[in-house]
């Protein structure tokens, strides 16, 4: 038994749960958006890192004790400065950066120096904390394996609750899986048209691109000279993009169609499998419609299980467009450590974008191929991480270097000049190509489409990140049951009552002050401005 906890005070391996914690930590709090293989190379290398440190550190000192006490010191000094240097940075003018930047490391290297001679000339007593430090490190590791280990397991665990409660009663077809053909008000067609979801992240309705100085209304009107009804006070139920797509997949208010133990709850969890396997899928896989999905690069987003799902990856042409050498994992955990400055600054910042880059290019050159290439009805799920940051599109499509416009969240006083800069080319590049797709989604559809064109939210400038860009494409006079003041949730309510037979209730348009630590909140949130275009 003393031998036991002698050797558990004696053998440091702390050093080695130290260096992969970052890693496994970065891990857990993402692993809703990515797939827990991105942690490898940074957990192999920062264990590797560690391991031959203390191999140096002990072919210096002759003593594992001191050795493993000193890379410890590395590790905290090494995995904390991109967290401080943030921290500082954004408290002031972004002229002082660089002043920060090597202030801090000047700072570490002081720090570092006093902390290494204590190491080295503390003549006795460090044999005690090892026991101390091996306990610390076991108990730090538990939490991010335990995050992870849920949630992977409630990701890969069939669900009771896969489908909200349905919203839309019963589908009504023949036994053939064909539409009805009685007597229905304007917009009911007897032959099933394609619909359409095409969501453009973060697209801001017109008057507030218009506050942030960019005229949008070429592409508006562009949008009506097709067919569209564009919705001038649009707004979105929900401001954040998971909430806000699985209420409008949904159908309704997430405290509606989400089992929740009220306004208070703070679990999520349901909305992922809720935005998956929504009540709107369910309702046009019951039609007979094949599902399409598209790569979005977020893993809780994508529905790789639908009949066909269109990814960069399974593209043998991918293979000439230059590939990210490093994923945006390791990108935001490189830029925790030391090396903040260089993945900022360098040319590293562009590359953490290539893969970005290309999957949007891609879901733009792909959509209108659906049309033609998709046989019979189909429902088209499109979520584009455009024109959302990291904003990378110069108006002619290609890639903006200057990673001054990457992490571009607001239009603060402090960056104004370039968020104004930004929406005049990434969302000009976007119109661009968007009003060429539509138009050839339309042009190779043997029957008139449906299609709904949004932002999931809007620009987050304050009280106007809930209006969003919503515009609509419902022939045979569908058009004529839509109005100006329409929110995401009584979307697909106003589409299945107009061509598929149903007799659901609209929602109340408003807009609810929820997020993701609050997605069942009820609070209504005041239109931004008050009275709209």
């Amino acid at each position: 038994m003393n031998k036991g906890k002698s050797h558990f005070g004696r053998l440091p391996f702390f050093v080695l749960i130290f260096s992969v914690y970052p890693s496994l930590a970065l891990l857990s709090t993402n692993i809703r958006e990515v797939y827990p293989s991105v942690v490898f190379r940074p957990l192999v290398i920062s264990l590797l890192g560690g391991f031959i440190l203390a191999l140096l550190l002990w072919s210096l000192l002759k003593d594992w004790t001191r050795a493993s006490l000193g890379t410890l010191v590395v590790l905290l000094f090494f995995f904390s400065y991109g967290h401080i240097a943030r921290l500082l940075i954004d408290r002031f003018d972004p002229d002082y950066n660089k002043f920060i930047e090597i202030a801090l490391y000047l700072f570490i290297l002081v720090i570092g120096y006093f902390a290494f001679r204590w190491i080295v000339k503390r003549p006795t007593g460090f044999m005690d904390w090892m026991g101390f430090l091996n306990t610390i490190a076991l108990v730090l590791i538990l939490f991010p394996l335990f995050q992870i280990f849920s949630m992977r397991r409630a990701a890969t665990r069939p669900s009771e609750d896969a489908n909200p409660t349905p919203a839309s009663g019963n589908v009504p077809t023949t036994s053939q899986g064909t539409p009805t053909t009685d007597s229905s008000p304007p917009g009911r067609i007897t032959e099933y048209p394609d619909v359409y979801l095409i969501v453009l992240d973060g697209y801001a309705r017109g008057d507030t691109l218009m506050a942030t100085g960019y005229d949008n209304s070429p592409f508006l009107n562009s949008l009506e000279e097709m067919g569209f009804f564009v919705a001038e006070c649009s707004r979105t139920t929900y401001r954040s993009t998971l909430l806000s797509m699985t209420s409008t997949l949904n159908m309704d208010y997430l405290w509606r169609a989400i089992p929740n133990t009220g306004p208070a709850d703070p679990d999520a969890a349901p909305l992922y499998e809720a935005l998956l396997h929504s009540q709107v899928r369910s309702d046009f896989e019951q039609r007979g419609y094949t599902i399409v999905g598209f790569e979005s690069g977020y893993q809780w987003d994508e529905w790789t299980d639908a009949d066909k799902y269109i990814t960069i990856r399974d593209d043998p042409a991918n293979a000439e467009f230059p590939a990210s050498s490093i994923t945006e994992f390791e990108y935001i955990f490189l830029r925790n450590t030391v090396a903040y400055p260089l993945f900022e600054n360098s040319i590293f910042a562009v590359q953490r974008y290539y893969d970005h880059y290309n999957r949007v290019l891609y879901q733009l050159d792909e959509l209108p191929k659906v049309a033609s290439s998709v046989p019979g009805p189909k429902f088209v799920y499109a979520h584009i991480m455009a024109p959302h940051t990291p904003f990378i599109f110069l108006p002619d499509g290609s890639l903006n270097t200057d990673s001054r416009f990457y992490n571009l969240e607001n239009g603060t006083p402090s960056n104004s000049a370039l968020w104004t800069e930004d929406i005049s080319t990434g969302i000009e590049f976007l119109n661009s190509r968007m009003t060429g797709i539509l138009s050839e989604i339309i042009n190779n559809s043997k029957i008139p489409p449906i299609i709904v064109l949004q932002g999931d939210h809007g620009y987050l400038i304050g009280e106007r990140r809930y209006n969003n860009l919503m515009a609509f494409y419902l022939p045979n006079g569908g058009n004529l049951s839509l109005y100006d003041t329409i929110t995401p949730v009584n979307t697909f309510r106003l589409i299945n009552n107009l061509y598929f037979g149903t007799d659901l209730k609209l929602r109340n348009d408003v807009s609810l002050d929820a997020d993701f630590g609050r997605p069942y909140a009820r609070k209504a949130v005041k239109p931004y401005p008050e009275t709209c275009p």
